[in-house]
């Protein structure tokens, strides 16, 4: 603390040795994450099949894959919120949520706030690997 007591405010950022709600709030974020990952990576697997359906003649399944790519478009847009909500705000989550809806921007959109969880779970002590943190680290 300062001795001046018209110095500005200072924020350290967020702590995480705080009380039991630190935990719940971090597993949350690494549910998230988790979940948004496993949503890229079955959105991209429905992708390919669509293709591999349309190009062996399969050309009834192709609705299917898409109505499938479709729900999990839907679900991914809830976790990006909650996750970016969660990170950064409301307002910010919202705008998140939104920039999802055009290409190349929402994949940028979807690094940023995946490597900052990623940051804020690493911070606070949880190794964070490729699909992101164990959850059996958490309980």
């Amino acid at each position: 603390m300062s001795d001046n007591p018209y110095a500005a405010p200072q924020h350290s950022g967020p702590s995480y040795a705080g009380g039991s709600n630190d935990g719940e709030r971090l597993r949350q974020i690494a549910v998230w994450q988790k979940t948004l990952i496993y949503g890229v990576l079955c959105n991209i697997l429905l992708f390919g099949g669509g293709i591999a359906a349309g190009m062996t003649g399969a050309t009834k399944l192709v609705p299917v894959l898409q109505v499938l790519s479709l729900c999990l478009s839907v679900v991914m847009l809830y976790f990006m919120f909650k996750l970016a909500q969660e990170l950064y705000g409301t307002i910010m989550g919202v705008v998140c949520t939104i920039l999802l809806f055009f290409p190349c921007i929402s994949l940028i959109t979807l690094l940023v706030v995946v490597s900052r969880a990623s940051k804020d779970l690493q911070k606070a002590g949880y190794k964070v690997g490729l699909m992101g943190a164990n959850l059996s680290d958490f309980q």
